[in-house]
């Protein structure tokens, strides 16, 4: 974070070598105005532009490549009374004409998002492809201190991604292909701090997949 506690940069590094950075530009109102992905010191990948509503939500992003070719599409975001994400419209463009292409439906608990749905739009109509259902437990979820730390990762159906927004720690993850039943993805261990923030978490794929990998979090005072 800078001196006025913006957030500038987000790093990522794996051990197959590829390192990834997001920087952040902010407007002379504090608002952030781009996210620029990065690998090493060079030319973004590709970065996004935000515009807001008037209560200071974003209200679009939109994607431009880089050095990646990324498609120019945008994201418009709306929100209920409470100030909480509930939709994200994806538009791309097509012959020079941007259309909705896909749409997500978010349903809260309190803070916490529970359910998602997912649409596309193939043929000019709506057509639900995919739900998510999402468990909690009581524990603090970190990156809701993260600044627009939805709209600067989610992409597709941001289904992923938006549990970032929820107060809670998800601890069971379920998904159902359009209205058939759910079934069990992942689930999440937690141990955490003195504060209830977790220290660590654990997340286990369910069958048919396999595998596990594991987090941790270190905070500074």
């Amino acid at each position: 974070r800078n001196a006025t506690k913006n957030l500038v940069k987000l790093g990522d590094s794996g051990t197959t070598g590829w390192n990834v950075s997001m920087t952040m530009e902010y407007g002379t109102d504090g608002r952030m105005t781009r996210a620029n992905v990065m690998e090493g010191a060079a030319q973004p990948l590709y970065y996004f532009e935000f515009e807001y509503n008037g209560n200071g939500t974003v209200r679009k992003r939109l994607d431009q490549p880089g050095t990646f070719n990324l498609a120019d599409d945008y994201h418009i975001y709306t929100y209920d009374n409470a100030g909480r994400v509930v939709s994200d419209s994806v538009f791309g463009r097509n012959m020079g004409v941007y259309k909705l292409s896909g749409l997500s439906k978010f349903f809260y608990t309190g803070e916490n998002v529970t359910e998602a749905a997912y649409y596309k739009y193939w043929t000019g109509s709506e057509k639900l492809v995919m739900r998510r259902k999402y468990e909690y437990d009581q524990g603090i979820n970190p990156f809701r201190n993260l600044d627009n730390y939805y709209s600067i990762h989610s992409s597709s159906s941001g289904m992923d991604e938006i549990i970032f927004v929820s107060h809670n720690n998800v601890v069971k993850e379920y998904v159902a292909d359009g209205i058939e039943a759910y079934r069990l993805i992942r689930t999440y261990k937690y141990k955490y701090n003195a504060d209830n923030y977790p220290w660590k978490v654990l997340t286990e794929m369910q069958m048919p997949y396999s595998g596990s990998w594991e987090k941790e979090f270190f905070y500074k005072q």
